[in-house]
């Protein structure tokens, strides 16, 4: 399938998740994370949850699963 197949039969939009890994932000202080959201909204696609966890593998394993 050509890169144009391809595109003509995907959908126009995804259902997204934006995850931020730090210790220190907030939803409030997370601007690039609010970013992400703004630009994905923007395309045509949803956001369907938005988190922060700790920068601590068991933390980040935990919202992935």
């Amino acid at each position: 399938m050509s890169h144009t197949e391809h595109r003509a039969t995907s959908p126009s939009s995804v259902r997204c998740a934006v995850l931020t890994i730090s210790d220190t932000r907030t939803l409030d202080t997370d601007t690039g994370g609010g970013t992400v959201v703004a630009m994905l909204e923007a395309a045509g696609h949803v956001v369907v949850s938005r988190a922060i966890v700790r920068d601590e593998e068991p933390a980040v394993q935990g919202w992935l699963q």
